[in-house]
C-alpha cells in the first residue's frame, strides 16, 4: 500500500522553504525516505535531520507502517548545520547593535566568524544556496568590525578628499562589496553631500595581503567610465601603519539595483547589455546589486570581478551572445533564456554602436595610475603587457560580435 507524505525543507523561518508531496510504500525505511529527501532537496542523507509531528525521527531502519504516518503527513527537513546558522545571525544581531559597547560587539564578531568557517565548512549552502548572499553580506559585517582596513579605509578616504576637497567634511562607515573589504564615504562640500565607496581590488586565489594593484581591473573600471558604463573612479593609496591600493567609485546619480528596476521592457534592454560587455570584456561576478540603470535608465555597472584568466578572447562570441544564458546570478539567466535572438541582437546593435569608444581606447587610459604606482615602488599583480594583451582581446570581441550581428 502506498501513502502521501509530504517533504518539507525548513530554514530558520516558521514556514517551509520547499514542499514536495510523494507517494511512498508502506515499507519504505527513514533510509530509504533520506535517499529520496536528497534527489529532492539537495542535501545529503547524513546532513538531514527528520521531523514527523515535532518529533525527530532516530531510527533509520524503522519503516514508514512502523511510525504510524499517516496520508499527507508532513516530514520536515532540516539541514544538521541549521544550528551554526541560527547561531550566527544572533551573533550578527550583537554586532550590528550600536547601543552595545564595542568591545562586546567585537565578541558577537569573532563569534560570527567562527560559526561563519563553520558553515563554510558544512554543505549547508548547497542546499540553501539562496541564503549564501546574506551570509556573506553578515559575514563581512563582522569581519569588518575587527579588521584593521577599516581604519586604513578611514585613513585613506579622508588623505584624498583633504587634498581633492579641502574645506569638505567626510563621514564613512563600513559598506559591503560582495564580500570585498571596504566602507561608504560621505562628502559634504557646501549643502550636498556626495557619496563614495572605497573596496580593495579583488582577491586572487594565490593573492596575499595586501592585495596588489591588478592593472586590467584598474584598466576596466576606467573602460566603462570611458564608455559611459560605470561610475567615475580613482584610485587612492597610502603607506602608514598599513599599504592600501583602494578602488573608489562615486555614487551614479540615480543608480537604482537591477532587482528595484520594475519595468519589464527596461529589465530586458538592461540584462542583454550586461550580459554583452561581460562576454566582451570578460568580467564576472555581475551580482544585481552592482549593475542597475542610472536616472537617465541606461545600464551603469558598479561593481565587479576581473577576469581570472590571462586571455579573454572569445571563440565564438556571436553564438554565445545569442543562444547562451551564461549569467552570474540564477534569476538573470532565466530572463535571458525568455528573451529571443532576435530581440537580443536589436538591443545589442543599438549598444555597441553606444560603446564604439572599445574600438580606439588604449592603455593610455590608465597611464597616470601606472606612472603613480611606478613612483611609489608598487609591485602590481599583473604587467603592463597583460594590459596590452587584454585590450586586443576585447577589440577582437568587440568587432566579432558586432560583424556578427550585421
Amino acid at each position: 500500500m502506498e501513502i502521501t507524505l509530504v517533504l518539507a525543507l525548513h530554514d530558520h523561518g516558521t514556514e517551509p522553504v520547499s514542499e514536495m508531496p510523494m507517494l511512498f510504500l508502506e515499507e519504505t525505511t527513514i533510509v530509504d525516505l533520506k535517499k529520496t529527501i536528497k534527489s529532492v532537496h539537495n542535501i545529503d542523507e547524513n546532513d538531514q535531520e527528520l521531523f514527523h509531528e515535532g518529533v525527530q525521527i532516530v531510527s533509520p531502519n524503522s519503516t514508514i507502517r512502523q511510525l504510524g504516518f499517516k496520508e499527507e503527513d508532513v516530514i520536515v527537513v532540516k539541514h544538521t548545520a541549521l544550528r551554526f546558522w541560527v547561531d550566527f545571525l544572533l551573533a550578527c544581531e550583537g554586532v550590528n547593535d550600536i547601543n552595545e559597547d564595542m568591545e562586546v560587539r567585537r565578541n558577537f564578531a569573532q563569534t560570527a566568524i567562527d560559526l561563519s568557517a563553520l558553515l563554510e565548512r558544512s554543505t549547508f549552502f548547497v542546499t540553501h544556496a539562496d541564503l549564501a548572499l546574506e551570509w556573506m553580506k553578515k559575514h563581512g559585517e563582522a569581519q569588518r568590525l575587527i579588521d584593521p582596513l577599516l581604519a586604513a579605509f578611514k585613513e585613506s578616504a579622508k588623505e584624498f578628499f583633504a587634498r581633492e576637497e579641502p574645506g569638505s567634511t567626510i563621514e564613512v562607515e563600513p559598506y559591503y562589496f560582495e564580500n570585498i573589504d571596504g566602507v561608504m564615504a560621505k562628502v559634504m562640500n557646501g549643502d550636498t553631500p556626495t557619496r563614495y565607496y572605497l573596496k580593495t581590488y579583488n582577491k586572487h586565489y594565490e593573492a596575499v595581503e595586501p592585495v596588489q594593484p591588478n592593472l586590467i581591473e584598474t584598466f576596466v573600471y576606467r573602460l566603462l567610465n570611458y564608455i559611459d558604463a560605470g561610475p567615475i573612479v580613482h584610485f587612492p593609496y597610502i603607506s602608514k601603519s598599513i599599504s592600501l591600493y583602494s578602488i573608489m567609485t562615486r555614487h551614479v546619480d540615480g543608480f537604482q539595483e537591477f532587482e528595484q528596476v520594475k519595468d519589464a521592457e527596461l529589465q530586458i534592454k538592461i540584462v542583454v547589455e550586461a550580459y554583452i560587455l561581460r562576454l566582451v570584456l570578460g568580467i564576472e561576478n555581475l551580482d544585481c546589486g552592482i549593475f542597475g540603470v542610472d536616472k537617465r535608465n541606461q545600464l551603469s555597472i558598479v561593481d565587479f570581478c576581473p577576469p581570472r584568466r590571462k586571455f579573454v578572447l572569445q571563440r565564438d562570441i556571436t553564438n554565445g551572445f545569442k543562444n547562451e544564458n551564461k549569467f552570474d546570478r540564477f534569476d538573470v539567466c532565466e530572463i535571458l533564456k525568455e528573451i529571443e535572438p532576435e530581440k537580443r541582437v536589436e538591443i545589442a546593435k543599438v549598444a555597441l554602436d553606444r560603446w564604439d569608444g572599445i574600438r580606439t581606447v588604449t592603455s593610455g587610459l590608465i597611464d597616470e595610475e601606472i606612472a603613480f604606482f611606478a613612483r611609489q615602488g608598487v609591485e602590481f599583480y599583473n604587467g603592463t603587457d597583460d594590459v596590452e594583451g587584454y585590450i586586443r582581446d576585447i577589440k577582437a570581441n568587440y568587432e566579432a560580435l558586432r560583424s556578427g550581428l550585421q
